[in-house]
């Protein structure tokens, strides 16, 4: 499984290169968020506290239509967030200068590896049998779950099915038209609610 070859990778350079013995806290956002549930529940040693920030298991497959997130969209243009406070002219600007060129970046093989580990990440198989629900509901590390109310690809009515199988954590929904980057930095906004969550969240855990 690519997902868990990724996660062996990270521990051993975080253990073994750069010698750390124990992690309080993982942050994680989008795929990054994805892989802290396999880390818990591969090393019994692991974080004993986890955010994660705009994702989910359920890839896309959205348990109530994301009306809010389409209106939102709508917003998102009419505002003309895309601009990024003058970053960008236009709409055109921000295609290119944005997501263009990030991708335009990576090498072909380098994105379908990441799809791969994206879409066939399933923690269940870690020794649940493909048992989703008891592997979430074994998963004892304080969670702080993050999804974004107007996120399309993930959207929060999913994170509620997860949180409610694990017995440690909690749902906090970010409230902002910038969908999935909210929890990427796009927004000064967005970051200033992620930071005081996320501190009090630790102070809380911790």
């Amino acid at each position: 499984m690519l997902a868990m070859q990724t996660i062996r990778a990270q521990y051993i350079v975080l253990t073994e290169k750069l010698g750390v013995k124990k992690v309080h806290c993982v942050l994680g956002f989008s795929m990054g968020g994805q892989q802290i549930h396999n880390h818990v529940l591969s090393f019994i040693e692991g974080p004993k506290a986890a955010l994660l920030a705009s994702r989910d298991f359920n890839f896309g497959h959205y348990t109530a239509p994301p009306t809010s997130g389409i209106r939102a969209f709508g917003r998102w243009f009419r505002e003309h967030q895309y601009k990024f406070d003058g970053k960008f002219r236009n709409l055109e600007d921000f295609m290119r200068g944005s997501w263009e060129a990030r991708f335009l970046r990576w090498d072909a093989n380098d994105l379908i590896t990441l799809f791969e580990t994206w879409t066939k990440a399933d923690i269940s198989l870690i020794r649940d049998n493909g048992n989703l629900e008891e592997a979430l509901k074994s998963i004892q590390v304080k969670g702080l779950i993050m999804p974004c109310k107007t996120d399309l690809y993930f959207p929060p009515e999913d994170s509620e099915n997860e949180v409610s199988l694990l017995p440690n954590s909690k749902l906090v929904v970010i409230d902002s038209v910038w969908g999935h980057q909210a929890g990427g930095g796009a927004s000064l906004k967005d970051n200033k609610f992620l930071e005081e969550q996320i501190g009090l969240f630790i102070t809380e855990a911790l």
